[in-house]
């Protein structure tokens, strides 16, 4: 689950999902608190602790729902006020984005056939031929 696939909100690096949705959880209590996080902000003595708690939270997410449900489950309206992922209203919101993404996976996908026309010869052009198609003719 180390993959880097998600770009943090608050240096614009990749980061992996547990970085990620710490960051999130960082940003809205740091709202909550009228406070400005600064750059890479989880270096500071205030912030070190509450992003790390919040990493292991992730970690311990991750062993039951999928990455992508927990960040949709941070991303929703409803949990906008959640400031932690062990709260029993983000629990369920975590748990219904992973039955929607198993319904989503479940879903048969269409398959697009891609054929392939290079091999074929070009169009031929249709209508007459204009004053400069026939003076190019001429050149040869």
């Amino acid at each position: 689950m180390s993959t880097k696939k998600y770009k943090s909100p608050n240096s614009g690096e990749e980061c992996t999902v547990q970085q990620y949705a710490a960051e999130l959880l960082c940003v809205r209590e740091a709202k909550k608190k009228k406070l400005q996080l600064g750059y890479k902000f989880w270096n500071t003595e205030l912030w070190k602790k509450k992003y790390i708690t919040h990493i292991v939270s992730v970690n311990k997410k991750l062993t039951k729902y999928k990455a992508q449900a927990i960040i949709n489950a941070l991303h929703r309206k409803d949990m906008a006020w959640a400031l932690s992922l062990f709260i029993p209203a983000m629990d369920e919101a975590i748990r219904e984005e992973q039955v929607k993404l198993e319904k989503e996976e479940a879903k048969p996908r269409e398959v697009i056939k891609f054929e392939d026309y290079t091999h074929q010869k070009p169009a031929k052009p249709i209508g007459k031929k204009t004053n400069i198609s026939k003076l190019r003719d001429l050149d040869g």
